[in-house]
């Protein structure tokens, strides 16, 4: 096993500990144009739904595993973690704790070429 599918598991384990984890649902999401010449509000319908696991970035070490920051958050953002199997795109709305969050940044972590966690920068629905 390489040091990359190592991290990658110890990740994975890290999501899967009740200790740690916490409840979050991805819906994705297809927005539908504005009539009217754009007067008109766009309308989201919710295609699907998955309930996964996912950590709060302070609960992972990603600056020493990693070697480097992925930014800052602002207020009425957050950082989460998600395995790499997660289906999560931009257009995804992230429900967590009772509370929905919109996708604003995903990076996928690499370590020696192994994709081993998503980390998303959420910003609260208001």
């Amino acid at each position: 096993m390489s040091l990359g599918e190592s991290i990658k598991n110890r990740i994975i384990s890290v999501i899967n500990n009740p200790n740690y984890r916490t409840k979050v649902i991805i819906k994705n999401v297809s927005r539908e144009g504005a009539t009217y010449g754009g007067y008109e509000k766009t309308k989201e319908v919710e295609t699907s739904s998955e309930e996964v696991y996912a950590i709060p970035s302070s609960y992972l070490p990603i600056t020493k595993e990693f070697g480097r920051s992925y930014g800052t958050t602002q207020e009425g953002e957050m950082r989460i973690i998600f395995k790499p199997t997660e289906n999560i795109n931009s257009s995804s709305v992230i429900e967590f704790q009772g509370e929905e969050w919109t996708v604003k940044d995903i990076k996928e972590l690499f370590f020696n070429g192994v994709r081993v966690a998503y980390s998303v920068l959420l910003g609260k629905r208001y």
